[in-house]
């Protein structure tokens, strides 16, 4: 598995700034979800007074 350098990702995230799905790169790149985890994030889970999320479940591919 490759790993992204912070050089690596920083560039990353500025080249996606203008993408509609950047708060959820950056949620991934910086808190460490896992894409299945991030996909499967509900808006009732973000609480954005309190500035957290939690994650109670992820989505999965099966066969194909």
């Amino acid at each position: 598995m490759m790993v992204w350098t912070p050089a690596q990702t920083r560039l990353f995230l500025e080249e996606a700034q203008r993408h509609r799905l950047f708060a959820l790169y950056r949620l991934i790149a910086l808190r460490g979800l896992r894409r299945g985890e991030a996909c499967g994030l509900r808006w009732k889970e973000v609480n954005l007074d309190a500035h957290t999320i939690t994650i109670n479940w992820q989505l999965v591919q099966l066969a194909g």
